[in-house]
């Protein structure tokens, strides 16, 4: 039985307009650092022991260390994160790589490296041609069309872009090769979907973002910490120094919308002993997934129809392989694998303060709920296997392997989806959504987080209150 007690956040002598951010994933710390900054007080509520929602970490016994569950990419193309992280003072915690590497199964290795000094879209040409896992004929095809594909977005041509992707190249006759060598590969990984389920316009969305519009935009960022540690401490002390109020393992169970002065929002909180508390607040960010939102709003008839537009969402899980060897597998820092079940692989020595030295391999199996629905076998064995054909030169012999799942990753990238996805606006004044769930226009990534969040604080500053707590 919970017992009632009082908040030990007391905001009666703080002038400041207050905020509940609930949810401390990417989305909810970007609202809390905006709001901050504009002079709210911020009070971050998560339920897990630590910050940085689905970007978490686990500890493998066997190897003694902290890995990421699964890898989560930055981008060039994604600058409003990049640009968060320098104002975080965490930017150097993201380790720029150069190249995107692609690796058949004999083997070969083509890197893809645009000429950064050439401007867009001219700087791809030299890249594309890198690619001599497809025909000179293919690579000349592939750049037809990719043009072709961003062309039409530019020049918002619905009609050509309102089909699957595989339906768009079929009319350009871009060969099965082509679509599986190299737009599966891509799309997959960013859109977590295979190809014949995303619409070509957002297929040309990404190639937009990722290649066309910026000479950077296709170079990779990657945690140099867990990004446990990334978001619960590095990111935690800059919004700490701002003065956010970080309440770890706490559950936000409902909140109410109140009708007198000083009372605008009451949220109900559940620490980790069970004691139950109630603290009123002037602004509420739901900084959660929407099948957690659903519970938040349920009492609310105003929000009827944003509940059913929450509870019309679904979302597709991400599988990762992580294997362990008794050496470096391979001096590559990632690897696009092709023609297999995991799409994209990263590389690192692991846990090099140990003697073993131990060769680390994580392998990204994205649209898992399709690719491992029906799949006979062990994934562990088929992704080291896959590792086997495509390195077949190394002489790492493999020691320990396990399978990560995170079940409700992204939201699907087809049309009816994008356009069910709500706002940071509610009808509720006071009341904002962040997520990369909500209509950034970009898909599920820390960028869109980023996004959601920094357009709920925007919309609350809008609105901000002219009364604060009496």
């Amino acid at each position: 039985m919970t017992q009632q007690a009082t908040s030990p956040h007391d905001h009666r002598n703080d002038r400041r307009p207050t905020v509940a951010v609930v949810g401390g994933g990417a989305a909810g710390l970007t609202a809390a650092w905006r709001l901050a900054e504009a002079g709210f007080a911020v009070t971050v509520f998560e339920q897990r022991r630590v910050l940085g929602g689905r970007a978490n970490s686990f500890f493998d016994p066997f190897a003694g260390i902290v890995v990421d569950t699964c890898r989560h990419l930055v981008m060039g193309c994604c600058e409003r994160f990049l640009q968060l992280c320098a104002e975080w003072g965490v930017r150097k915690h993201l380790h720029r790589q150069t190249r995107l590497h692609f690796v058949d199964n004999r083997g070969e290795v083509f890197s893809f490296r645009p000429w950064t000094w050439l401007p867009p879209p001219v700087h791809l040409v030299p890249g594309l041609g890198q690619l001599r896992f497809l025909s000179f004929s293919e690579r000349l095809c592939l750049a037809k069309s990719l043009r072709s594909l961003v062309r039409d977005r530019r020049q918002k041509l619905a009609n050509k872009l309102d089909v699957p992707i595989t339906a768009y190249l079929a009319r350009r006759n871009v060969s099965e090769t082509i679509v599986r060598r190299f737009f599966e590969p891509v799309l997959v990984s960013a859109l977590n979907e295979l190809p014949e389920y995303v619409p070509a316009q957002t297929a040309a969305f990404v190639f937009d973002e990722m290649f066309f519009r910026r000479r950077r935009g296709h170079e990779l960022y990657v945690f140099d910490v867990p990004s446990s540690e990334f978001f619960d401490r590095r990111v935690a002390e800059a919004l700490e120094s701002r003065g956010v109020h970080l309440r770890r393992r706490v559950r936000v169970r409902q909140i109410a919308i109140g009708n007198k002065a000083g009372s605008r929002f009451r949220v109900q909180i559940e620490g980790p002993d069970r004691v139950s508390e109630t603290t009123s607040f002037d602004a509420v960010v739901a900084a959660v997934p929407p099948w957690h939102a659903v519970k938040l709003f349920e009492a609310h008839e105003e929000l009827a129809s944003l509940r059913r537009t929450c509870e019309s969402l679904t979302a597709g899980g991400i599988a990762t392989v992580h294997l362990w060897y008794d050496r470096p597998l391979t001096r590559l820092p990632n690897a696009a694998l092709l023609d297999g079940l995991g799409q994209w692989a990263f590389f690192s020595t692991g846990a090099e303060e140990e003697p073993r030295r131990l060769g680390y391999a994580q392998v990204v199996i994205s649209a898992a709920d399709r690719l491992l629905g029906d799949f006979e076998g062990d994934p562990c064995e088929a992704i080291r296997l896959q590792l086997q054909a495509h390195f077949p030169r190394s002489k790492a012999k493999p020691l320990h392997a396990r399978l990560t799942w995170e079940r409700r990753a992204v939201l699907p990238p087809d049309s009816e989806t994008e356009r069910a996805r709500p706002a940071a606006e509610t009808p509720v004044p006071g009341l904002v959504l962040a997520g990369d769930w909500t209509g950034t226009s970009w898909p599920g990534t820390l960028e869109s987080a980023v996004r959601s969040g920094e357009a709920a604080a925007s919309q609350l500053i809008r609105q901000r209150p002219n009364q604060t707590h009496e």
